[in-house]
């Protein structure tokens, strides 16, 4: 049985499992040598629900597009391509020594084969189907202009109400995207909180909760009065979230979760590979998680604060009404993830440490 290689794969994910499930050898592709190699079969079988997005187009193009060569596609026309166009471009699966040789049709022939697919995927022009309807990929777009309309509605117009349009085209499809995304800390998971101290008495471990009422401000995911609970994955992230000034003293307290609850994962989003036969959620929601989770951890002026947290509020209120318990995103200020949980009950306040801060890291950009 023929073998590929990790330098056929631009992939990191193929390359990663080459490495772990393979064996050192010749490819019979790209032509590398004593190096990490894979029997076609095995590739075959990850790349199979993939593949499986993708059919002949004389199964739903007309006739006079198929004879013009191209279809119409957000008001322009696209040129139909071939399923290698497909893996090669639009998925980047093949990197150049592969490409060099010449032997991208020939990898993509022989998993076609191995799979026992039907030919005419490799002879013919080929297109996810939901797509020349205009269901597949332009959902995340679809639903990216509707967030738009959603902000602008909650910001100046209806701040606690949502149209059904909205409800249909927006919470509804996030509503189907919750369990794909949703994680499960385990417990005895360690995370940071920080606070800044203000006056000579040191902060107290009972303190470093969710403040009190009186104390309380509207944030990225909480509206005033409700109380969330903010923490990140590690201690450098939970002091530069709080952008202490230098000789600030800053307060860290160390909280262990004590059961595991399900939390939304939008600080990344999984490879295609990991989706398996789930990948047409993946191709048809990507585009949008990727941008909602920019939404939810994007830096905000103090000044703008007030108003431009107003749609992430609300967002982080339908979630949780949906049972689950907080959501991991991206921290723009330090170099891990940021948390919120909607309640801490959860949680055990473990232990403080006190920090000075010494200096104060900036990156700036001429704005014209």
């Amino acid at each position: 049985m023929n073998k590929c290689c990790i330098n056929c794969f631009y992939d990191k994910y193929l390359k990663n499992f080459i490495e772990e499930s393979g064996q050192i050898g010749d490819c019979d592709y790209c032509g590398s040598i004593n190096i990490a190699c894979i029997d076609i079969n095995k590739i075959a079988l990850i790349l199979e629900p993939l593949l499986s997005l993708y059919s002949p187009i004389e199964e739903f193009v007309s006739s006079e597009e198929m004879k013009n060569g191209q279809y119409m596609e957000n008001g322009y026309f696209h040129e139909f391509t071939f399923l290698w166009e497909e893996l090669l471009y639009n998925w980047e699966l093949f990197d150049d020594p592969l490409i060099d040789a010449n032997k991208v049709e020939t990898l993509i022939e022989d998993i076609v084969w191995e799979l026992g697919l039907n030919e005419q995927i490799l002879q013919s022009f080929v297109m996810v189907e939901s797509d020349y309807y205009g269901e597949g990929k332009f959902t995340s777009e679809i639903m990216r202009d509707y967030w738009d309309e959603f902000c602008n509605d909650i910001k100046f117009d209806n701040r606690f109400f949502v149209s059904a349009e909205i409800q249909k085209e927006l919470l509804n499809p996030l509503h189907q995207i919750f369990p794909y995304i949703t994680i499960y800390p385990e417990s005895k998971e360690i995370f940071y909180r920080a606070r800044i101290q203000r006056d000579k008495d040191k902060i107290k471990i009972e303190d470093m909760g969710i403040p009190q009422i009186e104390y309380r401000r509207p944030g990225r995911a909480n509206p005033f009065p409700i109380g969330y609970l903010y923490l990140a994955s590690n201690e450098l992230t939970a002091i530069t979230e709080v952008r202490p000034d230098i000789s600030e003293i800053v307060t860290v307290g160390k909280f262990i979760l004590n059961k595991s609850l399900p939390i939304l994962d939008i600080s990344h989003i999984k490879p295609p590979f990991d989706w398996g036969w789930d990948i047409r959620i993946y191709y048809k929601y990507v585009r949008f998680l990727l941008f909602l989770g920019n939404e939810l951890s994007k830096p905000l002026a103090p000044y703008q604060e007030a108003i431009e947290y107003i749609p992430t509020q609300f967002l982080c209120g339908f979630i949780k009404s949906e049972g689950i318990k907080g959501i991991k995103y991206r921290s723009h200020r330090g170099p891990g993830n940021n948390y919120v949980f909607f309640s801490e009950e959860s949680f055990k306040y473990n232990e403080l440490k006190t920090y000075k801060i010494e200096s104060i890291e900036y990156k700036f950009s001429e704005q014209k």
